[in-house]
């Protein structure tokens, strides 16, 4: 395994926030965005930490990310919105989109707040704890560029439609689930594709619909829905949810980051629940505490040393790389530099 360095996560933030403002992005914006894609680091999701950076700046540089999106409420009724993102970093539009959700839950009990006319937006549990640190559950869905034949299909028609939900319990007893409805991320493909390393069985199709190991031949084909016709029914669901009832692009009209003929045009839908509207946030808290203690102590098959909580590791993994740092490769460091030259970036150093 190649060599890493740790650096401390609010340097990387700099660093990312730094290379947004090389392309005309608003420093608050730039930060906001830049705390998204050190979160996914934090968490162990480099595939959408650092890894997107080059895509997301030659987008904005080239006019098909909007650096100073005007991001607008088209819509109000009651406790649901409709905001229009104006082509912004997916990162910037669905901060301030759950920041409506948690204004609405408040008043109203929930929030929901559907997105047009937004991008990639990174790792989605960021936003769903947004709503989990105002002690609200959030829940969170995106649509996204086609990666996924339907059951039985061999051609993409279906994003990844990832989903996220986080449940705040006592003393960080959360519980966060943030998956895909494939069985993995596009975006790990390519990490296996660049290491060059085989796939795990099970996880992708080649373009003629057959099971493949070769990453370069899953790029070229499809990924295989979780669970099944599950993972599949998920997809659709959330294209629906996501994209047609916010009356953006949904299916094989959703654009792929690297396909630089036009805007993503994503959709999203994020909720938020107040608990105080049920029972007492405090009250609740413990009980999630005393659920994840259930599941701590049930009894183990052997060879497993310890029962999770979903999003536990992920949580676990933040507070150590938050006291000791985040291991980056020198390919990473590589990476950073030349995005800095190229786009002019004054950034801090990060060996």
């Amino acid at each position: 395994m190649e060599n890493t360095i740790l650096v401390k996560h609010d340097r990387l933030k700099a660093v990312c926030a730094g290379l947004l403002q090389a392309v005309s992005v608003e420093r608050e914006d730039a930060l906001k965005a830049a705390d998204v894609i050190v979160c996914a680091e934090l968490r162990g999701i480099s595939s959408h930490g650092i890894a997107r950076m080059p895509v997301y700046l030659k987008r904005i540089k080239s006019g098909l990310i909007n650096a100073r999106p005007e991001i607008k409420i088209e819509m109000k009724y009651n406790a649901v919105a409709l905001m229009d993102g104006d082509n912004g970093l997916g990162q910037i539009v669905a901060v301030k989109a759950m920041e409506k959700a948690i204004d609405l839950a408040a008043q109203a009990g929930t929030g929901v707040v559907g997105v047009r006319n937004s991008n990639h937006f990174g790792v989605a549990a960021y936003f769903a704890m947004q709503a989990m640190e105002k002690d609200m559950i959030g829940i969170v869905i995106t649509n996204s560029s086609p990666a996924m034949a339907p059951f039985g299909g061999k051609r993409p028609l279906l994003g990844t439609n990832p989903m996220a939900v986080a449940i705040p319990g006592r003393d960080g007893a959360n519980v966060v689930v943030d998956m895909a409805s494939s069985v993995t991320a596009r975006g790990k493909i390519r990490l296996y594709a660049d290491q060059g390393q085989a796939l795990p069985p099970g996880w992708a199709l080649d373009a003629e619909g057959n099971p493949t190991t070769d990453p370069k031949a899953a790029l070229k084909g499809s990924l295989m829905p979780m669970g099944g016709v599950k993972g599949y029914a998920l997809a659709v669901l959330i294209d629906l949810l996501a994209g047609v009832l916010t009356g953006g692009a949904y299916s094989d009209s959703v654009k792929e980051l690297n396909d630089f003929s036009g805007p993503v045009n994503a959709g999203h839908l994020f909720m938020a629940i107040n608990i105080n509207a049920f029972m007492e946030a405090a009250s609740f808290k413990e009980s999630v505490y005393e659920y994840v203690t259930r599941l701590h102590n049930e009894p183990r098959v052997e060879g497993v040393k310890n029962i999770y909580a979903p999003g536990e590791i992920e949580q676990n993994l933040t507070a150590e790389r938050l006291q000791k740092g985040i291991p980056l490769t020198q390919g990473q460091i590589d990476l950073v530099q030349k995005m800095a030259a190229d786009y002019g970036a004054a950034i801090p150093s990060l060996d």
